[in-house]
């Protein structure tokens, strides 16, 4: 098994939690710890978000990170704000083509004028993990037995 304290940056371990099972998961990275899991209704035990909303919270956080550093890059105070995103797997019927659908809002607070709000949203499209969901995302999936 694989020692969460050997994880380099960008490796994300996944272990199943004997106590959660069959869906609860330990998510672990270099530094970090917390849980996945599926809700009650389909046989987890909710202890954890579910995956597709830690990608979601993934875009939030990370749009809102890219916010502030450019705030700070440029000097700008921002008004309070926060990022929401909603996520929604659908399939084309006349294709059977299955489509990610994210929405993000940027809620602000504040008289804001509407040249920054262009602006703060030409940014949050320039978040990194806004671009590579945008991008094109190769998986390559392999076993390694022990």
């Amino acid at each position: 098994m694989i020692d969460r304290k050997a994880l380099n940056e960008g490796e994300v371990l996944v272990t199943p939690d004997p106590k959660t099972e069959p869906f609860g998961f330990f998510v672990d990275t270099r530094s970090h710890h917390f849980m996945a899991d599926e809700p009650e209704k389909v046989g987890g035990q909710g202890v954890g978000p579910l995956p597709m909303e830690i990608l979601a919270a993934s875009l939030a956080s990370c749009t809102a990170i890219t916010l502030r550093f450019y705030a700070q890059h440029k000097g700008l105070i921002l008004p309070p704000f926060q990022v929401k995103v909603t996520h929604k797997h659908v399939v084309k019927a006349e294709t059977q083509e299955s489509v990610l659908q994210l929405g993000v809002t940027l809620h602000l607070e504040g008289d804001v004028s509407k040249e920054l709000e262009e602006k703060l949203l030409e940014i949050a499209g320039k978040c990194p993990v806004h671009r590579a969901l945008l991008g094109t995302i190769n998986i390559t999936t392999q076993a390694a037995v022990s």
